[in-house]
């Protein structure tokens, strides 16, 4: 329960303290540039295998290195994870910054500055693109779709990009994108590879559903209860889900593993949250123009990029990308809430 107030308390802070729009770009500067760090280090860490943050405590006396699971089974690539916790995290942090790239490519002040601001959204979009996560792909389409819906001739404009982006990722991170195709192609299918057991401690995404209803089935309306659902598949955690063969589930679902733990209640507040901020920031972005506009329109995307990639993995048991979701939430909804009605235009 703690966790979950600890999301909205980021939320409720950087809504609180951003008065002014210079704050705001002040905000998502920081927030590129730190995606933009990490992003450079997970494409270092494809072609070379070495991952600068698993060695910070050799720099840092004070740091304590734990040793994890290094996931690179997918394609003969590296599935790289830099700073995040998975690779899929890490995938769903970059691609939710890249809008924001995007946006203060528009808001520089000079040529130079709007070519920085481009190398930064291309080197998140690498950097994702690293993790060889299908996830990526679903969450570039989510935000292609919103990008048409608001900003839908400047998005038009840059159709070019669709030509050169790939060839720049296969020169940054050789092998990705072929990795990617593999794994939406794999030799048993996709659709085996979803539903068929994937190790001791889970299952496929689709194979998860049948059982978590199950769970959910005992209590409709409130759930289990959150921290009673397995989320990590770690030997001795609690166990209220179990597959074919009885291994503890970990659902690779949030909106599943939400409707298991909180109910319907919880899952349509969930909705009401991330889809609403979508719609309520896209109404604002279409209606009026100008800086505050562009925000909302960037934060939108963002938005809905998380609430897709919600579908594939257990985004709530990420701490990193989902306060991440809740600041760039808060950052779009307090840019509407700053910015001038549609009726004053």
């Amino acid at each position: 329960l703690s966790l979950y107030l600890g999301f909205l308390s980021v939320f409720v802070l950087v809504a609180s303290t951003i008065k002014t729009q210079a704050a705001l770009d002040t905000v998502v500067r920081g927030l590129v540039i730190g995606a933009t760090i990490v992003a450079l280090s997970a494409i270092y860490e494809s072609r070379s295998g070495y991952n600068a943050f698993d060695h910070l405590a050799e720099w840092i006396p004070a740091l304590i290195r734990e040793e994890r699971a290094v996931f690179s089974d997918r394609g003969g690539n590296l599935r790289v994870y830099a700073s995040a916790q998975h690779p899929i995290a890490l995938s769903a942090a970059l691609f939710m910054v890249f809008p924001l790239a995007l946006y203060l490519i528009g808001r520089a002040t000079t040529r130079l500055r709007a070519q920085l601001w481009g190398v930064a959204a291309a080197v998140c979009a690498m950097g994702a693109v690293a993790t060889i996560s299908r996830t990526t792909v679903i969450m570039a389409v989510a935000i292609l779709v919103v990008g048409l819906w608001v900003r839908g001739s400047q998005v038009l404009r840059f159709w070019p990009l669709l030509l050169i982006l790939p060839v720049a990722i296969h020169f940054a991170v050789p092998g990705a994108l072929g990795g990617i195709y593999k794994a939406f192609d794999p030799q048993e299918g996709l659709t085996s590879d979803l539903t068929t057991r994937s190790g001791e401690t889970g299952s496929g995404r689709l194979a998860d559903v049948g059982p978590g209803l199950r769970v959910w089935s005992e209590s409709p309306l409130y759930g289990s209860g959150v921290g009673t659902q397995v989320t990590t598949g770690e030997s001795g955690a609690a166990q209220t889900a179990e597959g074919a063969e009885g291994a503890i589930i970990f659902f690779d679902n949030e909106w599943l593993s939400t409707l298991v733990s909180l109910g319907v209640l919880g899952v349509v507040g969930t909705a009401w949250f991330i889809f609403g901020s979508l719609a309520v920031l896209g109404r604002f972005a279409r209606r009026m123009r100008g800086p505050r506009s562009d925000l909302a329109a960037a934060c939108a995307a963002a938005i809905a990029a998380f609430g897709v990639s919600m579908l594939v993995f257990d985004a709530f048991a990420f701490v990193q990308s989902t306060i991440l979701f809740f600041a760039i939430a808060a950052v779009g909804l307090q840019a509407r809430r700053l910015g001038p009605r549609p009726m004053d235009s």
